[in-house]
């Protein structure tokens, strides 16, 4: 009975174990918890993404793997977040509702171009949906980052030390060169510095949270 149950079994997996490699060798990107990005979806992305980057650099950048590659880890760590936030039910918590007035805005505003250019319902429900998507992970993002960004008089203090010479909260004979900065704007330039950091140690996390691969073989032959 055992060996026809391990056989039987095998029956019943093999096709699902199939299903699971046609997915990955489909997939421009591929996660352990069922995140993935097809070939249309990341041609889709990076159509976008190539226009960002001839907008902050130049028309002339030449892309190439790399840039592929760039692509489609930020659309891989923006489909995690979402996920992330759907997951922990950022929706019902304060930090989305101070969000809301953002959204409703930007409904209105969504509304009224449909009304112009005669947009579909379907259009304009995809539009909708992508914005509010937006906001959901800001919203996650804004959570996880926020204990982490408070600026404490010894951060200040560092951050003066590290720069003397460069910057200081006030004239004096030994700093007669140094940039004169305003408390509260040296205290945003802190937590600027201290968000980017910590974001970048959430999506690092996250990456290895959920295996995320890149089929580079795939990228390749996307134009």
């Amino acid at each position: 009975m055992k060996k026809y149950s391990v056989f039987f079994l095998g029956l019943i997996l093999l096709p699902v174990m199939i299903l699971a490699q046609n997915n990955e060798q489909s997939a421009v990107v591929t996660t352990s918890k069922g995140i993935t990005i097809s070939p249309a979806e990341f041609k889709a992305y990076y159509e976008d993404y190539k226009q960002k980057i001839k907008n902050l650099k130049s028309d002339d950048w030449y892309f190439n793997l790399s840039d592929k590659i760039t692509a489609a880890k930020e659309l891989a760590l923006q489909k995690i977040i979402l996920n992330e936030a759907k997951k922990n039910k950022i929706e019902q918590t304060e930090y989305f509702r101070k969000l809301k007035p953002e959204m409703e805005k930007a409904f209105q505003e969504i509304d009224q171009r449909a009304n112009r250019e005669k947009l579909s319902h379907e259009t304009v429900a995809l539009i909708k949906e992508k914005i509010k998507n937006g906001l959901l992970c800001k919203a996650y993002l804004n959570k996880e980052i926020e204990p982490y960004i408070q600026v404490t008089d010894s951060d200040i203090d560092n951050f003066l030390t590290a720069h003397q010479g460069t910057y200081a909260l006030k004239r004096t004979k030994k700093n007669s060169k140094a940039q004169i900065i305003q408390r509260d704007i040296l205290t945003q330039m802190i937590q600027s510095e201290k968000r980017s950091r910590v974001a970048k140690e959430i999506a690092q996390t996250l990456f290895k949270e959920y295996d995320v691969k890149v089929n580079e073989n795939m990228l390749k032959n996307i134009e």
